[in-house]
């Protein structure tokens, strides 16, 4: 799983094809392009203290919780079998994937990832 880990770190490395595709995404979803949509519940969270700061730091990693969500949904349609492999360049059709992913899905691999980090610790426990 690493190696795959790694191999779509590479893919989405691109800053600037991965800006493009953040504007692509947007505009998908009906946003314009210098509108806040990928943000982090932490810098939300701050709005109260101190609202500027919670609206800069936001726009400053949008592009990084952009990375996430593409990164996560890459791997959760390998995981769940929606797709047979990484795809090789970034592109608009990077986008799609991930679509068919549903609230079964997820719950499907979060009991496959409970049941790991079981087995996982019934190993840790044998050896000691």
């Amino acid at each position: 799983m690493f190696e795959v880990n790694e191999e779509i770190d590479k893919l989405l490395s691109n800053k600037q094809e991965l800006e493009k595709l953040l504007f692509i995404e947007k505009e998908r979803r009906g946003f314009e392009k210098n509108k806040l949509v990928f943000i982090g519940m932490a810098n939300i969270s701050s709005y109260y203290w101190c609202a500027i700061k919670s609206l800069l730091k936001s726009k400053e990693v949008e592009l990084d919780f952009f990375h996430a969500y593409l990164y996560d949904r890459i791997c959760y349609s390998l995981e769940l079998g929606y797709i047979k492999e990484i795809p090789k360049r970034i592109d608009k059709e990077i986008l799609e994937i991930g679509n068919e992913i549903n609230f079964n899905d997820i719950e499907k691999l979060l009991k496959m990832k409970e049941s790991l980090i079981k087995s996982l610790k019934k190993k840790k426990r044998r050896k000691l």
